[in-house]
């Protein structure tokens, strides 16, 4: 009975601040009491400018208060002590592990309840007021159980208790109060139940993922077992049609070796026939010269003329001094089917194995140019130049497809991929993975038709940004009278006439870039190969004042 007394006279000289009996209380202006270090450090950390307010009653104040202390309840104060020393019962106070009430004084009683609101640990008397009264009904409670620093706010020192959507941080309740009160939050309560249902949704969604990727998992292993099964197909069915052309060539290699070698044969057997002949004949001139040369030497007249030989020269074969010995055995007409198959393999030589426009499918990439302007034309592309590429000194035109060079900068905007140094403009199209054809009409000299990756140089005078001159780019270099090619560094000189019409053909799957002079017919200039690994953009570069170069409106 002398306990609820206690309890009810402590209640009504509790401190509306800290829930405890008022320490040495003083009195604001407008009537209320509070402990003086209460007070004071409510006004230490409230902002001066909005001025200070009674926390009791709201009442703002311009200056800060004199605070006066009250006596008389200071007196009271000291009675309720003195009582509240002899009357609590031994088990109610705080022991070795306990938690104490942040309230009691003189004999810490053990909490049995946290508040979340003051962040303050209550004894069962202490905790009254906020079971009771009606301005504590807001106060979140909890079991006394020890904070950790990070449950606390770094910057006020209380509960974390609220979640920031906005900002994604955990806040205590002045945080929400103050610079994030007009962002989304909310209790760490609901955000959990929140985050749970998404949890469980990533997780299904998850496990279905996994479920397909297993399910894709096997197919890709089936796919790749069957891709085994047919290479080997293929490969033994190649290998028997190439070991069938082989030993057929072999077989007609033998027959024309054959074939040769009897005509050679013959021809021998011909030249020893008429070797023979012509043996014959030299021993029986050489004879009757031998009779004549005796019978010059008879001075007898009757005897000369008795055996003077008539005719003096005997007759001979002279068909054997107009016929011909083939010494050079050829069978053109052979010699020609052989030079046609050879040509005929080349394609073979250069198969490769490519992507198709097919996803996920590959086939055999044979390589073959175009032979004729309309051939090229089935790989027209249109192309446009990129303002934002060009030098300041290069005009483009309304329909940017032509360039020129003026001494007069054209008025532009900074920008990254602009060349500051080099008078050079890309097209925006970048090539890939095709087959491209385009052509450009030249004015002037000087003038640098080719390709360049994205990533070659933009700021700078030396090779790295020029057109050509380096591993990012491939140029055709058109002085008027003469060409070149250059890529890495390298140069290659071309004789050639010269034509202010350029084609271009790029065949981006076998690496391939050609550039061809165009007049009354199509003649190659310069073939790079080698292999693409970015986008190819096409690009120009022009070193004469004047000069200009215009993408050809060419169709399919």
């Amino acid at each position: 009975m002398a306990e609820a007394r206690l309890s009810m006279l402590q209640e009504m000289f509790n401190c509306s601040m800290c829930q405890g009996i008022l320490q040495d209380p003083v009195s604001t202006p407008c009537g209320h009491n509070f402990c003086t270090n209460c007070i004071n450090k409510h006004w230490d950390q409230s902002d001066q400018a909005e001025g200070y307010k009674c926390p009791q009653c709201n009442e703002v104040f311009s200056s800060r208060p004199v605070l006066s202390r009250n006596a008389m309840l200071a007196e009271v104060m000291g009675k309720l002590k003195q009582m509240e020393v002899s009357l609590p019962p031994e088990e109610s106070c705080a022991g070795p592990g306990d938690l104490e009430c942040d309230v009691c004084t003189d004999k810490k009683q053990k909490a049995v309840k946290y508040c979340l609101t003051c962040q303050a640990f209550f004894c069962e008397t202490h905790i009254q007021p906020h079971r009771n009264s009606e301005a504590f009904k807001k106060h979140k409670l909890d079991d006394p159980v020890a904070r950790l620093p990070q449950e606390l706010c770094l910057r006020h020192q209380k509960p974390i208790e609220f979640f920031c959507r906005t900002d994604r941080l955990s806040l205590c309740y002045s945080c929400v109060l103050t610079e994030h009160k007009s962002h989304d939050t909310a209790t760490l309560e609901m955000e959990q139940v929140e985050k749970q249902a998404q949890l469980k949704t990533a997780q299904t969604e998850i496990q279905q993922r996994v479920q397909e990727r297993e399910k894709k998992l096997e197919e890709v292993l089936k796919a790749a077992d069957l891709i085994k099964v047919s290479a080997e197909k293929e490969m033994q069915d190649s290998e028997a049609a190439f070991h069938e052309v082989i030993q057929s060539m072999e077989e007609a290699s033998k027959k024309v070796s054959e074939l040769i070698r009897d005509q050679a044969e013959r021809e021998v057997k011909k030249v020893e026939g008429v070797k023979e002949q012509l043996e014959k004949e030299i021993e029986e001139l050489k004879k009757r010269d031998t009779e004549l040369s005796e019978l010059a030497r008879v001075e007898d007249q009757i005897h000369f003329l008795q055996n003077f030989p008539c005719p003096p020269v005997p007759p001979g074969d002279e068909e054997l001094l107009s016929l011909t010995i083939c010494n050079d055995i050829s069978i053109k007409e052979l010699k020609e089917l052989l030079s046609s198959l050879k040509e005929s393999m080349e394609p073979v030589k250069k198969c490769q194995l490519l992507k198709t426009t097919k996803k996920g499918e590959e086939s055999v990439y044979i390589l073959r140019f175009p032979k004729s302007q309309q051939e090229f034309l089935k790989y027209a592309c249109q192309l446009t130049l990129n303002p934002c590429t060009a030098n300041e000194y290069l005009w483009l035109s309304e329909d940017v497809r032509k360039v020129t060079h003026s001494t007069e900068p054209c008025p532009s905007f900074d920008h990254p991929d602009r060349f500051d140094r080099w008078l050079q403009v890309l097209c925006n199209e970048g090539l890939y993975k095709s087959r491209y054809y385009w052509e450009v009409e030249t004015v002037g000299n000087r003038a640098v038709i080719g390709v360049a990756y994205h990533s070659i140089g933009r700021k700078g005078g030396d090779e790295d940004c020029h057109l050509g001159g380096n591993k990012s780019s491939w140029g055709l270099f058109c002085s008027g009278s003469s060409y070149s090619a250059r890529h890495d560094k390298q140069e290659t000189e071309i004789i050639a006439p010269c034509s202010s019409r350029i084609g271009v053909y790029l065949d981006y799957p076998s690496g391939a870039l050609s550039f061809y002079s165009i007049s009354d017919t199509m003649t190659l200039l310069h073939r790079f190969e080698g292999r693409f690994t970015e986008l190819l953009y096409p690009g120009f570069s022009l070193n004469c004042y004047g000069s200009s170069v215009t993408i050809c409106q060419v169709k399919q």
